[in-house]
């Protein structure tokens, strides 16, 4: 997860889905379907924001268990990761 502009955003990965990323307006109480996620799916990934941008990867492959050594760079006013 990670916060812009007071919106939240979740990365939520279901088994055998792809990945989703989603965006929580608290003062419309509203959820958002965003641009999917284009990483691996994973165990334990961290999701973080710096200025403008959301980030969000690391943690370890959910089927092979490997470590992961990405980070993708979200972009909300384009809706790209």
């Amino acid at each position: 997860t990670f916060t812009l502009n007071n919106i939240g955003y979740v990365v939520n990965q279901r088994p055998g889905q792809p990945v989703r990323l989603w965006a929580y307006n608290p003062q419309t109480d509203t959820w958002t379907r965003k641009a999917d996620f284009p990483g691996t799916v994973r165990s334990r990934g961290v999701g973080f924001s710096v200025g403008a941008n959301g980030y969000f990867g690391l943690g370890t492959d959910a089927r092979t268990f490997a470590g992961l050594r990405d980070l993708w760079q979200y972009d909300p006013a384009l809706d790209r990761w």
